[in-house]
């Protein structure tokens, strides 16, 4: 079986869909590929010598399982090193790349991963060709990894083993309660559409409000007549979170209760703007139905997050962990410098471990 030749673009692009498709592979797999464990290794080696695999058993690949009986889309000196279940199931376990494959041609998707995975084949042999893995610094580096991924399991198997049961009336509670806080939760946060004239002594201001009553309310076309349309300012959609206003004008147009209208704001430094409100936009949320899977998720995984400390406390201690006289000197250090609510609880240390 032959392979065709990538140009140096697709080598970059695919070299780039290797790196960022790693974090998608599950964690229990990522672990078992660290530490050669090959039947669950969702990239299907290591840098493991692969002829003394197959020696060792015949008939064996050390690249793909040998329950994959997919078709074959990339082979080394004729042994199958990318199947098509390997790409979909690559595409299964990350909600990106799913995310993608309902964007893009799939086609064009799998071009990719099958370009990323001959790139994983062939860093896998350099490393191993030239011995790179047998270094000190190789090792200590994996196993650094593998301790990290380790921990990161142990947390996901730990929360999820934690009962959480969230009502939906809890959901829609939070959703009513943070709809204004929670972008992600907004639409359009609505406003005010205004616009002013700026002047620097009452009176012009006063007298300039008056032709705006004469304009009919449009304060643009009142300015121009008044020559003043280089003080002229429009505010478009003005609402709490707009920046580069006066905080006391801004506050002055959104709390104008006749809209459409016009008024007079004093701001600190003395000089006085005349306003227009032309109209007012209420805010608006994404619906309830489409965004409470989300809140639900994130809603048990604060809960877990609080019983998760509460279950570690009673852990260590049916454990019989305690702290030693240099672990308390450590922990009075830290909780001194912390306000009370926010000082870690200790574990009481018996005097006989100092």
């Amino acid at each position: 079986m032959q392979l065709k030749h990538m140009s140096y673009k697709g080598v970059y692009i695919a070299f780039g869909v290797l790196l960022f498709m790693l974090p998608g592979c599950k964690i229990k797999e990522w672990l078992s590929c660290a530490t050669g464990n090959k039947d669950t290794c969702c990239l299907s080696m290591s840098t493991q010598n692969r002829s003394e695999s197959i020696a060792s058993a015949p008939g064996a690949n050390p690249y793909v399982p040998s329950d994959d009986k997919t078709p074959v889309l990339a082979a080394m000196d004729g042994l199958p090193v990318v199947t098509q279940g390997q790409l979909d199931a690559m595409i299964e376990a990350n909600p990106q790349l799913q995310q993608m494959k309902s964007m893009i041609d799939p086609v064009q998707l799998y071009y990719q991963l099958l370009q990323g995975l001959i790139n994983k084949v062939v860093l896998c042999e350099f490393v191993r060709i030239n011995k790179l893995d047998q270094a000190s610094d190789y090792k200590k580096k994996l196993a650094e990894m593998v301790d990290s991924v380790t921990n990161m399991l142990n947390v996901e198997i730990f929360s999820q083993s934690l009962p959480v049961s969230i009502k939906e009336s809890d959901v829609k509670e939070f959703y009513e309660n943070n709809k204004d806080k929670i972008p992600e939760l907004m639409v359009s946060r609505g406003g005010v559409q205004a616009a002013c004239v700026h002047f620097d002594k009452e009176n012009e201001a006063q007298e300039f409000l008056k032709k705006i009553d004469q304009e009919n309310g449009d304060i643009k076309k009142a300015a121009e007549q008044a020559g003043l349309i280089g003080k002229f300012k429009d505010f478009m959609l003005i609402n709490s979170q707009s920046f580069g206003y006066d905080p006391v004008l801004r506050s002055k147009v959104l709390s104008m209760k006749n809209v459409p209208g016009s008024d007079l704001c004093k701001i600190n430094d003395g000089s006085v703007y005349v306003i227009t409100a032309s109209s007012k936009e209420e805010p608006t949320y994404k619906p309830f139905e489409t965004i409470k899977k989300q809140l639900r998720e994130y809603l048990e995984s604060e809960e877990r997050k609080k019983i998760a400390m509460t279950e570690l406390v009673k852990l260590a201690e049916k454990y019989k962990i305690s702290r030693t006289k240099a672990g308390e000197d450590i922990t009075k250090k830290v909780e001194q410098s912390l306000p009370v609510n926010n000082a870690p609880g200790a574990l009481e240390s018996p005097e006989d471990n100092d």
